[in-house]
């Protein structure tokens, strides 16, 4: 009884624990229109269109599309990339098995985006080694490629 009570005093939506993409997807049936919760990084660039965006977002397994209706007002400073990585946000929303606002596409609609750690730039050093190896085989290949040319004749 006093969980039923306390069930009926709680205010909005309940959301569940973060998921897996990889779950989501396997599942897609059983997640069909429920409130889900995922903690991911935002990649690729934000597409948008008059009544909202798409972001793509991965949990470092798997990747997926969210629809950010533009009452939201995310605005990601950092998207993952081969320089940066991207903001890891926590979503709340609507998982779609097969949306038909947006073409039968499997995909999220947030109803909440809560930013957990803001993404940054980072820099990748040249690593010499690497250099010098491939130097090393780009001279072997052409000492290769003489050798034979000159054997030819």
């Amino acid at each position: 009884m006093f969980t039923i009570i306390l069930l009926w005093q709680a205010p909005g939506i309940v959301y569940s624990q973060s998921i897996p993409i990889r779950e989501l997807i396997k599942r897609a049936d059983y997640f069909d229109r429920q409130n889900i919760t995922l903690q991911v990084e935002v990649i690729g660039e934000r597409m948008c269109r008059q009544e909202g965006c798409w972001l793509n977002v991965n949990d470092g397994d798997l990747s997926i599309g969210v629809w950010v209706p533009k009452e939201i007002n995310y605005i990601p400073k950092y998207t993952g990339g081969y320089k940066t990585k991207g903001d890891i946000i926590e979503i709340k929303g609507i998982f779609y098995r097969s949306c038909s606002q947006h073409l039968g596409e499997l995909d999220i609609h947030a109803q909440q985006i809560t930013i957990i750690q803001q993404g940054r730039e980072f820099f990748l050093p040249l690593n010499v080694s690497k250099i010098k190896l491939t130097i090393i085989i780009w001279v072997g290949l052409c000492l290769i490629l003489i050798w034979k040319k000159l054997k030819k004749n």
